[in-house]
């Protein structure tokens, strides 16, 4: 405590806070003003941020939610001027004014403000509850961390490897964390869970040909995992889909197993260093088998004229020899596209699945864009390929010339080179 204020009484003291909150909400309209301007002039992307939220986050050091409180009520303070005087006077709050501004237009604005002076959170909450329905929960990652316990059991049990969902996926692991024996089970549960596991006893991968003594557990002390909570909402269809998933799916259908399970197969298909990584095999194993023939090089050249014929035969001719063409043509075909796209002979934006992989794990799946003062935007979603010179301008697709951005930078060059439309007042 300041020395200073220990000496006050306690009506001066009163007196004290009450005129630093004066203070404290006049200089909250002045930054307010200030992010208004910045909003409008869309200064944060000149300085490396994709967002004013980035922005306010990483350069102001405010929280998220106060980052997102202050650009919500300079926005709406911007729209409606009657919003500056009931902050100034303490009628509204920054938690109100992004609750009530959802709903304010300019019919009711007076209206819904009148109503809203001098209220709570909540209470503007129940407000607006009675001009619209629920809306849709926001998508949130919260970090927690849940109680197990340390087992002292002699031989460790473990499932079948459920490939990338934690380190063994089985049942009364981890959930991923290496090199620990941890259950976060109830007593009653886990006589039902050895009777299950006995199966799965490294017996030399086969199932044990006598009986086993039920696993006993021994908690020496309580350990800690740490765990993410996920809250999103879905529509009927998607909760269609996972009902059907938890019912065919093997072994366990908790949501996080299922979920597990689809994201796994979902990297294994679309990742791409996991699409990489099939190219590089089945490049090895076309070489193998063309080294065992030798004929390598007659294939190869095979490869290319089919491939050549395939690219510039009209499509009327296509659709009578496209059931004829084998897979190995359409391969080469696609390597030679690939080839012509990166020197600029074929004139497309399109970008071939290759290159584009090539340019994500090039660039960290992360946007390029660098500031002035060497501050590198953090966007790592939404992301786009851009060239360095326009395509418009004649850039080719050579992977130099290519580079990962976010769709604000994006824009932001796009209107520094004068290829964006104006827009129209």
């Amino acid at each position: 405590m300041h020395k200073s204020l220990s000496r006050l009484t306690n009506e001066e003291l009163v007196d004290s806070i009450e005129k630093s909150a004066l203070k404290e909400r006049s200089i909250s309209i002045e930054i307010l003003d200030q992010l208004a301007e910045m909003d409008r002039r869309k200064i944060h992307l000149e300085t490396g941020f994709r967002s004013l939220h980035s922005y306010c986050v990483s350069r102001l050091r405010y929280s998220e939610s106060a980052a997102g409180r202050r650009i919500c009520t300079a926005r709406a303070m911007a729209k409606y001027a009657a919003i500056r005087e009931m902050i100034a006077d303490g009628r509204l709050n920054l938690s109100t004014v992004c609750v009530i501004s959802t709903v304010l237009n300019a019919s009711n604005q007076l209206a819904l403000l009148k109503k809203a002076s001098g209220k709570s959170r909540r209470e503007v909450e129940a407000i607006v509850a009675c001009l619209r329905p629920r809306k849709r929960p926001r998508e949130r990652i919260t970090p927690i961390t849940i109680e197990g316990f340390a087992s002292d059991r002699t031989d460790k049990l473990k499932s079948p490897r459920l490939r990338g969902v934690g380190d063994s996926g089985g049942v009364g692991d981890s959930g991923g964390v290496p090199g620990s024996e941890i259950s976060s089970y109830r007593p009653a549960d886990r006589a039902r869970i050895d009777n299950r596991s006995e199966i799965y006893l490294r017996r030399g991968g086969k199932t044990p040909t006598t009986p086993t003594t039920p696993t006993t557990w021994k908690h020496k002390a309580a350990v800690h995992q740490n765990r993410f909570e996920l809250r999103f909402s879905v529509d009927q269809n998607v909760m269609t889909m996972l009902e059907r998933a938890r019912k065919i799916a093997p072994g366990s259908s908790t949501l996080e197993s299922v979920f597990g399970r689809m994201l796994r197969e979902y990297l294994d298909r679309h990742d791409p260093a996991e699409r990489q990584e099939r190219r590089r095999m089945r490049k090895n194993r076309a070489a193998k088998a063309n080294g065992r023939g030798g004929s390598a090089e007659r294939s190869a050249t095979r490869g290319r004229e089919r491939a050549s014929s395939s690219i510039f035969t009209p499509v009327s001719s296509r659709k009578s020899t496209g059931s004829a063409q084998s897979a190995g043509s359409a391969q080469s075909a696609g390597h030679v596209c690939s080839r012509e796209f990166a020197r600029g002979e074929i004139r497309s934006r399109h970008i071939p699945a290759p290159l584009r992989d090539e340019i994500l794990l090039r660039d960290a799946f992360r946007c390029t864009f660098i500031a002035p003062d060497g501050t590198r935007c953090d966007a790592t979603r939404h992301l786009q390929i851009d060239h360095i010179k326009p395509f418009a301008l004649g850039g080719g697709h050579e992977p130099e010339n290519l580079r990962l951005v976010c769709g604000a930078h994006n824009r932001l060059e796009a209107d520094r080179m004068g290829l964006r439309p104006p827009v129209r007042v």
